[in-house]
């Protein structure tokens, strides 16, 4: 099987667009959605001695779908962005 046999979707121009302007265009959604990823992330880590069962990526995903309008690989990057990074680190 060659490379170019393979059938991979990438994300378009068009999403790519939106994802970029959907923090700063929806940014009252983006900051609810922040700070309850926060708080989830804090509460897991609590529940589970320190430790997460899966990767901020996955937590970022499931928070997105209860928001509407956003992105949760752009929710993913604000997030990062307004956390320190041993906040991150440690999770």
């Amino acid at each position: 099987m060659k490379l170019d046999e393979l059938n991979i979707e990438e994300a378009s121009p068009l999403e790519l667009l939106k994802r970029k302007l959907a923090p700063s265009v929806y940014s009252a959604q983006y900051d609810r959605a922040a700070k309850t990823m926060y708080d989830v992330l804090q509460r897991k880590r609590k529940e589970n001695n320190g430790k997460l069962r899966h990767g901020v990526g996955y937590y970022a995903m499931e928070i997105a779908r209860s928001f509407q309008k956003v992105d949760h690989r752009a929710l993913l990057k604000v997030f990062t962005a307004r956390q320190p990074q041993g906040i991150i680190k440690c999770m």
